[in-house]
């Protein structure tokens, strides 16, 4: 039996990893744990899942969460938790941190407040590491392996000026998961920079006024010529990555270094 855990699974990539992943697996038993903000995404992921297999006995469960919200966060966490004990029934486990934002986009003399960088920091950096940290607390109480998938970005390894708040996010993230990774071999992780897609976050980066003009340009122009990545696309590359499991755990890969699966 598999357990799949996806954040951020309401739209764009995290809807399009939990679909890849319903459809690549043809077993009777998959555990779904899926969450995020908005519930009629939610629910209409879970729908694309089933699609075609409503004759399985699949358990998706869905869990509404701001995980952005430190005072609800542990407890939400929990929540899902208890829905996916025990963790012993599970030959495969696979936990995709996807869920984050932009951030602040602009110079940094620009920043408004320290509240709009607190805001930036509590999704992107503090969520995020203890989303990973709260699965990995229970794993490490049972004998059960897992592959932590950390949607990364060329962010991560790379400076954007106008995008430092992001940058710097994604760069915590992966250090946070390749230190991670060298603490257990229990533990599996993925830092996967899924490319330029064609998500609600690419449209705001086409047309942010604060944005530096040559990331706008590029993703207008990639935009009118039709160059984005389809979320679908980028998703079925990565999971059938995962399930092959050839990778140095850690290891930052980008969608552009993979080959045609």
């Amino acid at each position: 039996m598999m357990l799949l855990i996806v954040s951020g699974a309401s739209r764009g990539f995290g809807q399009a990893v939990a679909v890849e992943f319903s459809k690549t697996n043809n077993a009777s038993n998959l555990k779904a744990i899926l969450t995020a903000r908005s519930l009629e995404g939610l629910k209409k992921t879970k729908e694309l899942m089933i699609a075609g297999k409503e004759h399985m006995e699949w358990d998706i469960s869905l869990h509404t969460s701001d995980l952005g919200n430190m005072e609800t966060l542990d407890n939400d966490l929990g929540e899902m938790v208890k829905a996916a004990k025990p963790f012993e029934q599970y030959d495969r486990i696979i936990i995709v941190n996807n869920a984050g934002s932009l951030g602040h986009l602009g110079e940094v003399a620009k920043m408004a407040s320290v509240e709009e960088l607190s805001r930036a920091v509590d999704l992107n950096i503090t969520s995020s590491l203890w989303f990973t940290t709260r699965w990995v607390k229970e794993l490490f109480s049972s004998t059960t392996h897992a592959t932590i998938v950390n949607v990364s970005s060329l962010c991560a390894i790379q400076p954007f000026p106008t995008m430092t708040t992001y940058c710097t996010g994604k760069a915590a993230r992966d250090m946070f998961h390749l230190s991670l990774a060298k603490e257990s071999t229990q533990i599996k992780t993925l830092n996967y920079a899924p490319g330029a897609m064609a998500t609600a976050m690419t449209d705001t980066l086409r047309t942010e006024e604060d944005l530096a003009d040559e990331y706008k340009g590029f993703f207008r122009a990639a935009d009118e010529k039709g160059e984005l990545i389809e979320p679908s696309a980028s998703a079925a590359k990565l999971v059938k990555f995962v399930y092959a499991g050839v990778f140095e755990s850690g290891k930052h890969v980008d969608y552009w270094d993979l080959p045609e699966m």
